[in-house]
């Protein structure tokens, strides 16, 4: 994977945002080396094909789509199925819509084989999957400049957005990849049966200016005929679309690390606030019951996590000023990123983000109805102020202050913004690149969750390093206690070492003639980008239970066959006339 790829990659995808869920991945791209600049002419070309339709705007459209699909990509028409050539039953009539939905034009899979009429179908099968099996993708032509995103009727009688509509007949007919254009923009869909769709939007006008060179390169390169049919199978549109949603999985692995780093960055954070702050709060939650200090932290990234997810979903009121200045977490990444910028090392001196946040987390629980802007409360545990009420700096054994004159006496923590834009950066960026959100499943989110279980808050007394692959803390005199001749068995049962490595610290550890030789032995193992614990400090230790169990994130493709496995003799036995109870 080389840098110059990694940037071509992360230039366009970061020009065409914002983009909607997951379609295609930027180490998918590199491993398939889909790089390919385009030459002056192919803009000329576009700008030909594109005339401006608006001299007021100089907005441009597509003067004629088949011929700007032959010219600019090299579809030439003999490629489509289109009109009566057309499967019937690749369309779909929705009937809550009294409107029948049929492609523009489907492109033909060169080696489909079409089904013979009749024969039994499979559970998994319908006519119209059958039909769409012989194609590769479809294309949808809508009105010149209607709009992608908002109902209408213009297309038919179902007052609905045309990319929802679209979306729906993709999925019917089992065409995961779709084309979409008012002429003025085009959008690539991509909606695998089963998963959540995702697309990014080609405007014409942003690929005809100078500044938009690399997303006409990227729209040629991921959209010719060359990618669909002179590559590599594996290397071809169908193949990098389903191999990047294949890689999701490790996604969420990855995700869930970060989210661990970003609880210790908050730890971290919330240490100092309580020493600037000479507060007894967090010492409070250290020495409670159940976790109560660690149960916080995690509560923290776990509303965040879900509010990114609902915030890219388009489940809050992202659109609304008021919510997306003073609410969003979006909003606010993006804030402390620009700050992050123009004072980069005064940012740990910096404050109001955590404030921010607690006003958000409020704002949820117990709802927001100012003017035009309404967030319906949505209570449940996860958002209670009640539950750990140190987070907003009052002490436990009482109820949320939401009266004013006791509202008016909490002084909220002081955790610093440096420390807020180092946790959202781990959990909106991975790898370099943009986290969809949007993208992810529910089971995925909820790995996450997983993968953060059996921690613990607790206090170390003398220095330690963290040791890989479970995170374990341990002090020299930990480990010079236990006899040398079990100290290997030892060290590989604390830290989760295989025995040839555990072995391999043993004998260093015995050749150290000092506790500070022996945790320089011990960081030779130790979790990268962590740094010695100083005495007093807070760490995470895992738990007896967690080095015992661990868990991992099930992907997809291992539970849906058992799901499958399990469902399918008893929609056998409910028959074609089962209907959702």
């Amino acid at each position: 994977m080389t840098d110059l790829e990694v940037r071509f990659h992360q230039e366009w995808l970061g020009l065409i945002q914002p983009s909607e869920g997951l379609v295609v991945s930027i180490p998918v791209l590199v491993d398939a080396q889909c790089m390919a600049r385009q030459a002056p002419a192919v803009q000329q070309g576009l700008l030909d094909l594109c005339p401006i339709v608006d001299p007021e705007t100089e907005e441009r459209a597509i003067r004629d789509l088949p011929e700007f699909l032959a010219a600019m990509l090299g579809l030439t028409s003999d490629l489509f199925h289109s009109g009566e050539a057309l499967p019937a039953d690749l369309s779909l009539y929705v009937p809550e819509g009294r409107q029948t939905l049929v492609p523009t034009l489907a492109l033909r899979k060169r080696d489909a084989v079409q089904p013979a009429e009749g024969g039994a179908l499979s559970e998994a099968e319908t006519p119209a999957s059958r039909a769409g099996s012989g194609y590769l993708m479809l294309v949808l032509d809508l009105p010149d400049g209607l709009p992608l995103d908002k109902a209408e009727t213009v297309t038919g009688s179902w007052d609905y957005p045309p990319a929802a509509k679209f979306d729906r007949l993709l999925r019917y007919v089992r065409v995961p990849i779709g084309l979409l254009t008012n002429r003025r923009e085009v959008r690539l869909i991509y909606a695998p049966h089963g998963e959540s769709s995702g697309s990014l939007t080609f405007r014409i006008d942003e690929m005809a200016a100078v500044g938009g060179r690399p997303i006409l390169d990227a729209f040629v390169m991921l959209l010719s005929v060359r990618r669909f049919f002179s590559v590599a199978r594996e290397h071809q549109l169908p193949a990098l679309l389903a191999d990047s949603r294949r890689r999701q999985a490790n996604v969420t692995n990855e995700l869930a690390e970060q989210v661990f780093q970003a609880l210790d960055i908050l730890l971290h954070g919330f240490e100092a606030a309580a020493e600037r702050d000479g507060s007894v709060l967090l010492e409070e939650a250290a020495r409670a019951e159940d976790d109560h200090l660690y149960g916080g932290l995690l509560t923290v990234l776990l509303r965040l996590v879900v509010l990114l997810y609902a915030e890219d979903k388009g489940m809050l009121p992202v659109e609304h000023p008021l919510y997306q200045e003073h609410l969003s977490v979006f909003g606010l990444f993006e804030q402390l990123q620009r700050d992050a910028g123009l004072h980069p090392d005064s940012m740990a001196r910096r404050f109001g983000a955590w404030d921010r946040l607690v006003a958000l987390f409020r704002a949820v629980y117990a709802g927001v109805h100012h003017a035009d802007l309404h967030l319906p409360p949505r209570r449940g545990e996860l958002f209670d102020p009640d539950a750990y009420p140190f987070l907003e700096g009052w002490s436990s054994g009482g109820s949320s202050p939401f009266d004013d004159e006791r509202r008016a006496a909490v002084r909220v923590p002081s955790v610093d913004d440096g420390t807020l834009y180092e946790v959202l950066r781990k959990l909106v960026f991975l790898g370099g690149q943009r986290l969809s959100y949007s993208s992810l499943e529910v089971e995925q989110i909820g790995s996450v969750y997983e993968r953060l279980m059996g921690y613990h808050v607790q206090r170390v007394f003398q220095p330690a390093a963290c040791l890989r692959p479970d995170r374990v803390w341990l002090t020299a005199e930990e480990v010079l206690k236990q006899p040398a001749s079990r100290r290997a068995k030892w060290l590989q049962e604390a830290t989760g070492l295989a025995k040839a490595q555990a072995e391999k610290l043993a004998a260093a550890v015995q050749a150290a003639a000092s506790p500070e030789e022996v945790l320089a032995a011990l960081e030779t193992v130790r979790v990268r980008n962590t740094t010695r614990a100083r005495p007093g400090q807070l760490v995470i230790q895992p738990g007896e239970e967690r080095r015992r169990t661990s868990s991992h994130y099930t992907p997809k493709s291992l539970t849906a066959p058992i799901v499958r496995r399990t469902l399918e003799p008893l929609l056998a036995a409910m028959g074609r006339s089962r209907r959702p109870s």
